[in-house]
């Protein structure tokens, strides 16, 4: 296996297959029917961002390392990082997120603190501003999601994001110069042309995802004719050319890429060129080319020209378009609508990692992994990182490897060094304690992290090499 990961596992402990991997029968290689982990996850170097334990719930989520590899930026829960002691009106756990930064240490942690902001994050702060269909809209606290670094002036510390408005999610950028001593200004990068009218509709802007160049920005698109009775469009992933992108639809250069489907999401680009094009690669569901409509989502990708888009203003839809994943399911399976999103490519492009609810070898239900098919399709997805808990939102840094969340709690490595440390530490704290009562103390301990699991979502980074 090239690009990001090339396999090369230390074997601990190996778990043969209890049944064939529901990856598909499209007659191409099958993937391993063994599944190798160590420890509580798959054979490798993995390193813990976020080792708190404030909470017996909060969620680190969608991690994106800066270009300059110094600072992650994430969404988490409003109380993990709240901009005030006072929650905002209408407050629901986990349905109010913000964005914070915090920086990155390559080693990760080595420690267990009380709260994240014991490890350096902070809450990127937002001023007030107007916005013509929002009355009292205050960017501080609202719904927030999907952040990423504008790369685009290496001067300029900025990130791109979308809030929850009274029309829907909105794309918006903010500069971060300043950060943490200064609020940041939001500005808006796209408005609907029925953003200035009060019977406008309600639309979704989500999961934007800027080209290497910083010119063209992906993002899916939908709509509803009013938010309570919903009736809406369908999805599509369309492309804002940055160059144009601001407060003046007239001059907005926006067009879709692809058909419309019942969901189409999670756009992501090719590192480089392939001639003259870019691909992005995405996740729909099959009714995009054909087939009947349910609730399972594929990975798809397709070609973006950006010399034929400044041109023409539009790009032709479906270019092609190739489906990487096929799922199937044995009878009497209990659950079915499997979901393939969140791609990403692997460093060299040969690669595209993706989270699958799709059921892993030797495990009897549908857990979320990271799974792994090359990048033309032509063998069926196999496991790239494996936990026994949720595996979500990969990103794949400047060096190769992968930065995800997870909430496998403390990887078990770790919990050793803990426990090994907790030893030293309490028989120098009371020599008088027999040996076991010493082991059963630290064991103690071990037992309250290993709580942990299941319970929070922490930020990872994970490479096999």
């Amino acid at each position: 296996m090239k690009g990001l990961f090339e396999r090369r596992f230390a074997v601990v402990c190996t778990i043969l297959l209890a049944a064939i991997l529901l990856a598909g029968c499209t007659g191409k290689e099958a993937p391993s029917e063994v599944l190798i982990i160590c420890g509580n996850h798959s054979c490798g170097n993995l390193t813990m961002m976020t080792t708190d334990t404030t909470s017996s719930g909060y969620e680190y989520l969608e991690p994106q390392l800066s270009p300059d590899g110094s600072t992650i930026i994430f969404t988490a829960d409003w109380s993990a990082v709240p901009s005030n002691e006072r929650p905002p009106e209408g407050f629901i756990p986990h349905e109010r997120r913000q964005i914070a930064t915090m920086p990155f240490t390559p080693g990760g942690s080595t420690t267990v603190v009380t709260q994240v902001r014991d490890l350096g994050a902070t809450l990127i702060r937002m001023n007030d501003f107007d916005l013509p269909f929002d009355d009292g809209f205050s960017p501080l606290d609202d719904q927030k999601g999907n952040p990423i670094w504008d790369f685009r002036d290496p001067n300029t510390p900025a990130i791109i994001f979308w809030i929850n408005t009274q029309r829907g999610n909105r794309l918006f950028r903010a500069d971060l110069t300043g950060h943490p001593g200064a609020n940041a200004n939001p500005t808006i990068l796209y408005y609907e042309e029925g953003d200035f009218s009060p019977a406008g509709y309600y639309y979704q802007h989500k999961s934007p995802r800027l080209s290497p160049d910083g010119r063209w920005l992906a993002f899916s698109r939908s709509w509803c004719a009013d938010f309570e009775d919903l009736t809406c469009s369908q999805q599509a992933i369309w492309v804002l050319d940055m160059e144009t992108a601001g407060v003046d639809p007239t001059q907005y250069r926006c067009f879709p890429v692809v058909t419309e489907a019942a969901h189409c999401d999670h756009a992501s680009w090719s590192h480089d060129t392939q001639g003259d094009t870019y691909r992005i690669v995405f996740s729909a569901t099959v009714d995009l080319v054909g087939e009947t409509a349910d609730a399972t989502s594929e990975i798809f990708s397709l070609d973006f020209d950006p010399a034929y888009a400044e041109a023409n203003d539009e790009v032709p839809l479906d270019n092609n378009l190739e489906r990487l994943t096929f799922t199937d399911y044995l009878d009497g399976d209990p659950i079915v609508a499997v979901q393939n999103y969140s791609p990403v490519f692997s460093l060299d492009d040969s690669e595209v990692y993706f989270i699958s609810t799709r059921r892993a070898p030797s495990i009897t239900q549908h857990d979320r992994n990271i799974w792994w098919v090359p990048s033309d399709g032509s063998l069926d997805p196999d496991i790239l990182f494996f936990t026994r808990q949720d595996d979500t939102d990969p990103f794949v840094t400047d060096d190769g490897k992968l930065m995800f969340s997870s909430k496998m709690g403390f990887p078990t490595e770790m919990l050793d060094q803990l426990e090994e440390q907790a030893i030293e530490r309490i028989q120098q704290e009371d020599p008088t304690l027999s040996e076991f009562e010493v082991l059963e103390a630290a064991a103690t301990e071990r037992e309250e992290l290993e709580f942990f699991a299941d319970v929070m979502s922490h930020i990872y980074v994970f490479s096999d090499w």
